[in-house]
């Protein structure tokens, strides 16, 4: 696939825009998460943090590398709200890794709005930080309004809180849905 895109671009007239376009196809196939990390609330339930069940495999600037589970991974401080009434809100973070296994996590903001789905859909995407690669994202909201949760002390699975685990398998930009 990525020679016939190739052959296509060299047939474009502008050769500096043809290089620049197949420099950034080839960035989307040089860093990719392989298989499934397995995301889910520590131990299944009734936990604050969250952890992946699966040893994955990715890849950073075309170097392969492997992941070991994680567990008892907390959830980012920016990822707290406290109760408003008659508002939703949501926030999300990233999970990524880096070539030399090294989590991270990357908060967005948090979206308010009269429903949940509004709330979530006010939810702004951060860039991926270069040198890392998404393995999956974790979306919190409150299901109904006048509802606080606290990073690192709410339950995922508490009481009108609603948790979405995304594992992430090939390249991944949520930025892109921004725009």
């Amino acid at each position: 696939m990525l020679s016939k895109i190739r052959r296509y671009l060299g047939a474009l007239a502008n050769q500096p825009d043809a290089y620049n376009v197949s420099k950034a196809i080839d960035s989307l196939y040089r860093n990719q998460v392989l298989n499934s990390a397995g995301l889910g609330i520590q131990g299944g339930s009734a936990a604050a943090t969250w952890a992946t069940a699966n040893v994955v495999n990715y890849m950073v600037e075309g170097v392969n590398a492997t992941l070991a589970a994680q567990s008892s991974k907390a959830v980012p401080s920016a990822i707290t709200w406290a109760a408003v009434a008659s508002t939703f809100q949501a926030g999300a973070f990233l999970v990524t890794v880096d070539n030399a296994g090294t989590v991270a996590t990357v908060p967005t903001n948090v979206g308010t709005g009269t429903s949940a789905a509004i709330a979530r859909a006010n939810i702004v995407w951060p860039v991926v930080p270069d040198g890392q690669v998404v393995v999956g994202v974790v979306i919190i909201a409150n299901s109904a309004a006048n509802v606080a949760f606290t990073a690192a002390s709410t339950n995922l699975d508490a009481t009108n809180i609603s948790t979405t685990f995304i594992n992430t398998i090939g390249p991944f930009y949520p930025t892109t849905a921004n725009q």
